[in-house]
């Protein structure tokens, strides 16, 4: 079989890079408010308003002040209830370190699908933009995965063709959808897995 050229490999964020460590600081905030871990997922990231915020239609503020709302809170409580619902988040070190090397001879992008504040937000916190040549949030461009259009503009900023590129992501339907666009697509399961899998393409 022949070797691909590979020329960029593009990260998603959230469950990839970004990941729940500890489930217990959203299962107790669940807890005050009668839900269970799942429900407060799906609060968060499931609702109508999220996934209009995802495509950047309506603001990150807009769709914080409806989730506030729905367990009885104001924007007062945003700093509060945010945090407790992170909280339990951690960046996978040892993969942001195999991005940096990765970089050294290939275009690192990262794709992932997050809400207007996204960079301002997560950059002071986990700082680990820079392990990328090239970042964007779904919100800021207006689309969202798994529309085929955001990573054929993607493509098209780094200036790679489809089969020059790898794209890892914790959502099959992700996956999927970079498959159909000619995008080696990567399931991301775990770090070592991620890496071993990455190397076969590039080795």
């Amino acid at each position: 079989m022949v070797k691909p050229n590979i020329k960029a490999i593009i990260f998603d964020m959230g469950g990839v890079i970004l990941r729940t460590q500890n489930r217990e600081p959203r299962e107790k905030l669940g807890q005050k408010f009668n839900k269970s871990y799942e429900e407060m997922d799906h609060l968060i990231y499931g609702i109508d308003s999220a996934q209009k915020a995802t495509r950047g239609e309506i603001s990150e503020d807009e769709h914080r002040e409806n989730v506030l709302k729905q367990f009885g809170l104001s924007m007062e409580d945003q700093d509060w209830f945010f945090g407790e619902f992170w909280r339990g988040d951690i960046k996978d070190q040892v993969l942001v370190n195999y991005i940096y090397e990765l970089k050294k001879n290939y275009t690192t992008a990262l794709l992932s699908n997050a809400w207007s504040r996204a960079r301002e937000d997560i950059e002071p916190r986990y700082q680990f933009l820079d392990a990328f040549d090239f970042s964007v949030f779904s919100a800021e461009v207006n689309m969202a995965k798994p529309d085929s259009r955001i990573y054929e503009w993607v493509l098209e900023q780094i200036n790679v063709k489809p089969e020059e590129a790898i794209f890892v992501d914790d959502f099959i339907e992700n996956i999927h959808a970079a498959n159909q666009l000619g995008i080696h697509g990567i399931l991301f399961k775990s770090t070592d897995q991620v890496k071993a899998d990455i190397q076969k393409l590039i080795s």
